[in-house]
């Protein structure tokens, strides 16, 4: 005999996905008092603590493009001033129109580092599926972070094989040392590894991703600092990798071509709360 419980109606508007957050040498009081170090990732929820360098597997269910304006230079414990989270629509969270705002920049690398925190830049919002336990995890990534997401995102827009079905790229996250115009930081890095070969797996991390598409990723949290979250350099970016997505059930090393994927049978409106996140400014 089955009893009806209250939570058996809840859906995605009810659930918050856990954050992975990639610890910088400010800030991230909570994480380091649980014990990690600069450059290590953690998992907000659990409070795991993954080596930066070792990193995680994951497939990606979607990206999401945000805009934020935080109105200040200096650092306080406040919301943004306005933001969008879905920097598409050109709308914000209070309804006003990105196009008409003189804030609004899309070319953050053709502008000084020490005018950029003065507008409304892009960021972007990954909600993936770690591989080592099928728990969805939400990464914010932005700043230096910014160009290593749009990396993987033409990784996995034109790789024909994919046919769409991104949740069959197997993507290698890590964190890895960058100079910035504001001392030394951690940047996100995506590599895509394999893809998943099993069908039923394939099948089962399609239908996780369909559940948490709906998750509302708010609240946009408490402004990081500049010396946790530097602006976007004009240097040299993060070098990716080739992809190489290349049947497989085990990690294997990148392949020249990055649109090669070799098919193999498968084995079987009102502003948001202040709350601490790690952004990449």
């Amino acid at each position: 005999m089955t009893f009806p419980r209250a939570m058996d109606s809840f859906d995605s508007n009810d659930m918050a996905i856990p954050e992975l957050k990639l610890i910088q040498n400010v800030g991230g009081d909570c994480a380091k008092a649980a014990g990690a170090k600069p450059g290590d990732l953690f998992i907000s929820l659990t409070d795991e603590i993954i080596d930066g360098k070792t990193g995680l597997d994951a497939i990606i269910a979607d990206i999401k493009k945000t805009r934020t304006y935080w109105g200040r230079t200096e650092i306080e414990d406040a919301p943004p001033e306005c933001a969008s989270m879905d920097a598409t629509s050109m709308i914000s969270i209070d309804g006003q129109d990105c196009n008409a705002c003189e804030k609004r920049c899309d070319t953050p690398g053709l502008i000084d580092s020490s005018e950029r925190r003065g507008l409304c830049l892009v960021n972007y919002i990954l909600l993936l599926i770690n591989l080592a336990d099928n728990m969805p995890l939400m990464v914010r990534a932005g700043g230096i972070s910014t160009k290593p997401v749009r990396e993987l995102i033409t990784q996995l827009r034109l790789n024909k094989e994919l046919k769409g079905e991104i949740h069959k790229a197997k993507i290698h996250l890590t964190g890895v040392p960058k100079q910035s115009a504001a001392g030394d930081a951690f940047a996100f890095h995506f590599r895509a590894t394999g893809m998943i070969a099993d069908d039923v797996q394939a099948e089962e991390l399609k239908l996780l991703s369909g559940q948490i598409l709906g998750v509302n990723l708010l609240p946009i949290g408490q402004e990081p600092s500049t010396a946790e979250h530097p602006p976007v350099p004009p240097t040299e970016p993060i070098q990716q990798e080739p992809i190489s997505l290349q049947a497989t059930t085990e990690e294997v090393p990148p392949q020249p071509s990055a649109a090669s994927i070799p098919a193999q049978p498968s084995a079987t409106p009102a502003k948001a709360p202040a709350e601490e996140i790690d952004l990449l400014f």
